[in-house]
């Protein structure tokens, strides 16, 4: 029995990145500025907001895969 993909949360799992991404950008933004105005404090506060950003996409995708793999077994064992 094939499964079907269930399109109603698939809004939400790109809402969940977005604001990630924008801490990637923040501290992107932060670090560049931090450089050309030689702020070492805003180059620091800047990687720490990429790494968090990255950290927080790290689990998001941790938490997808989980879904998954608990969706899959409820579709196994309700065969």
């Amino acid at each position: 029995m094939a499964m079907e993909h269930d399109q109603s949360n698939d809004h939400t799992e790109t809402n969940d990145v977005i604001p990630d991404n924008a801490d990637e950008a923040k501290g992107r933004a932060k670090e560049a500025i931090g450089t050309l105005t030689g702020d070492e404090e805003l180059q620091s506060e800047g990687k720490r907001d990429q790494a968090t950003g990255q950290v927080k996409e790290t689990i998001d995708k941790i938490g997808d895969k989980a879904k998954e793999l608990v969706d899959s077994a409820k579709a196994k064992f309700n065969d």
